[in-house]
């Protein structure tokens, strides 16, 4: 039996063709601009509650200037014909001014933490290795352990760290997701299950 008894053809002529290819070229870089956009609505967001929540203490220059990519950049997000190259280049603006103002001597107010990951060489390990990261013990002290954006020391003991220079003095939290399983599979795994 056939699954598809019509089979519709439609025959267009070159002109339609190009027109038709435009249209998907145009579309698929809308699309792309709205992702771009997305990025920056992030940012924008993270600046905005820097600026607004924080002394600029020896940091007014630095402020003035976080104020102005983050005015040039909603501009640019509120612009229909933004590409998204005109959007990455806002996202990229707005990320180095609010982090030379954090690094300029900004204060955040209390409940309104700046985030200083970006001193952080591969926070996430997402570059598959473990750059930037000294790693003392573990399989080859440390060598071929970063996979898939994460860190793995299998049944071992293992030192991990980085040395951040350069911090405003500040008191820290620093967060981190890790996963540990108190023993061997064999062991643990009936144990979770039970």
């Amino acid at each position: 039996t056939l699954t598809k008894p019509w089979v519709y053809w439609r025959f267009v002529s070159t002109d339609d063709q190009e027109s038709i290819e435009s249209y998907a070229a145009s579309a698929k870089a809308a699309v792309a601009a709205y992702k771009a956009k997305l990025t920056l609505q992030e940012v924008l967001t993270t600046a905005e509650s820097y600026y607004n929540h924080s002394q600029d203490n020896k940091a007014a220059t630095a402020k003035a200037a976080l104020q102005s990519a983050i005015s040039t950049a909603i501009t640019v997000y509120e612009s229909a014909s933004a590409t998204e190259s005109d959007v990455t280049t806002q996202t990229n603006n707005v990320t180095i001014a609010i982090q030379t103002y954090v690094m300029s001597g900004a204060i955040p107010d209390e409940g309104y933490p700046f985030d200083l990951t970006f001193k952080i060489t591969n926070p996430s390990f997402n570059n598959n290795n473990a750059d930037g990261w000294t790693i003392i013990g573990g399989k080859n002290n440390g060598v071929n352990n970063a996979e898939y954006t994460a860190c793995e020391f299998y049944q071992q003991t293992f030192d991990i760290s980085q040395t951040l220079s350069n911090m405003p003095k500040a008191i820290y939290q620093l967060k981190v997701q890790a996963y540990e399983r108190p023993g061997f599979a064999t062991t643990v795994i009936p144990n979770y299950v039970n």
